[in-house]
């Protein structure tokens, strides 16, 4: 996650400037040691990302990645989509006369989201785009 980009994800969004210096300095001045078998490696400075395991950085991450899940969703009679989305997981639901028209309408969206993600460095694994159609026969 690239630290300078989060800031300035968050003063878009109104957070105050002294708690975005904090988050900073929070997640740049980091060490960590590392225990394996009973020896305790040497002490290494951090100063990519946000730490884990901490209620914040699951907030963070939410914010790095809102824009990543907000594509043009268009309505007509004929299509309807909408977006269901928690953290970094999204479903992607579509509802038209066709079945071209869903399967447009879901790649159209997904390559929207891909475009933004790998403008932040980040991509969807193969395993991530999975198809489930319902349809009603006329």
């Amino acid at each position: 996650m690239d630290i300078d980009l989060l800031a300035d994800l968050l003063v878009a969004r109104g957070c105050p400037s002294e708690y975005v210096s904090w988050i900073r300095h929070w997640a740049s001045q980091r060490r960590v040691r590392f225990n394996f078998n009973g020896r305790i490696s040497s002490e290494y400075f951090l100063s990519k990302g946000i730490p884990q395991r901490y209620p914040l950085s699951a907030f963070l991450f939410g914010v790095y990645v809102a824009d990543i899940f907000r594509p043009q969703l268009p309505y007509s009679p004929s299509l309807r989509s909408i977006m269901v989305r928690y953290v970094d997981d999204a479903g992607i639901v579509v509802a038209a006369d066709s079945q071209e028209m869903v399967r447009g309408e879901l790649e159209t969206v997904f390559d929207e989201c891909t475009g933004v993600a790998k403008g932040r460095g980040m991509d969807f694994g193969g395993l991530k785009r999975k198809w489930i159609g319902f349809v009603d026969e006329v």
